[in-house]
């Protein structure tokens, strides 16, 4: 099983925008999408990073807190939740990094139960 992370966006996204992120913040990296377009794989050099589910939107933001901990003040009314699946092992801070990277091009949140929630720009 691996290691679950959450990135929380305000913006609008999609398959497409998640992957011009990715690689406008780390070039190197190529991405690999099912043949569905709901998952997409990023790679370093064949190493797979992280897998990104498709993201869905959330009319409800109060519906987070159940699962994450509180969303910061000012925070907007609707959210895009996207599933960042890291493998564990050597990959993994890697991984972990290239999630926090999408989260902050997309002006959002990391959450990650181990790490807890990192860099916040949402409602800034």
């Amino acid at each position: 099983m691996p290691r679950e992370l959450v990135v929380l966006s305000p913006v609008p996204t999609s398959m497409a925008a998640l992957v011009q992120a990715l690689t406008a913040a780390h070039p190197g990296l190529a991405v690999e999408l099912s043949d569905d377009r709901m998952l997409a794989s990023v790679l370093d050099d064949g190493v797979r990073l992280v897998t990104l589910v498709h993201p869905r939107e959330l009319h409800v933001p109060t519906e987070v807190g159940r699962l994450l901990p509180p969303l910061p003040e000012g925070s907007p009314e609707t959210l895009w939740w996207t599933e960042a699946l890291v493998p564990w092992g050597d990959a993994e801070e890697r991984g972990v990094a290239v999630s926090g990277a999408l989260a902050a091009a997309l002006g959002g949140v990391l959450y990650d139960p181990l790490g807890g929630r990192g860099t916040t720009t949402l409602g800034d």
